[in-house]
């Protein structure tokens, strides 16, 4: 997987999550689109989940981390 790249101002919590769900979602060979459908989010959503986090609801997040079988605990570890 490539290297995600983040501006300095997002915090280390906010680059583990997007971090954590850009490599599920690539794993799992799908597109944003397709996360967002199985989420029941847009795909404007997923993109702001993989590169900032730091504004979004909770409930909008832990929607998208649970379409890839991922809990917020486990998305905030190293990956």
């Amino acid at each position: 997987m490539p290297v995600r790249e983040f501006s300095s101002s997002v915090p280390l919590w906010a680059k583990r999550i997007a971090s954590a769900i850009y490599v599920e979602r690539r794993r799992a060979g799908l597109t944003q689109a397709a996360l967002a459908s199985r989420a029941g989010v847009r795909q404007a959503t997923v993109s702001q989940a993989e590169n900032d986090p730091r504004s979004m609801r909770l409930d909008t997040l832990e929607k998208i981390l649970a379409s890839l079988d991922l809990t917020l605990a486990s998305a905030r570890r190293p990956h």
